[in-house]
């Protein structure tokens, strides 16, 4: 059985560790960040853990990267 709380921690390591590059070449890296941003939210909410807000800056940032792109 999967511990909620560290697949939570696990997907926050993973947001913070592709949050640069995401900013610096997002074509590449934004895909990825999105798909654990998404996650991340989702085993909050079934876990019902709250959102790291540290975390969350990282989401909105990915976020609006996506518009920024989508427009461009």
């Amino acid at each position: 059985e999967t511990d909620p709380a560290l697949a939570v921690a696990k997907f926050a390591d993973g947001i913070r560790m592709i949050a640069r590059r995401a900013a610096q070449l997002p074509q590449a890296h934004l895909p990825v960040a999105l798909a654990l941003a998404r996650d991340y939210m989702q085993v909050c909410e079934s876990a019902k853990i709250e959102p790291n807000p540290e975390i969350l800056l990282h989401v909105a940032v990915f976020r609006q990267l996506q518009e920024k792109n989508a427009q461009s």
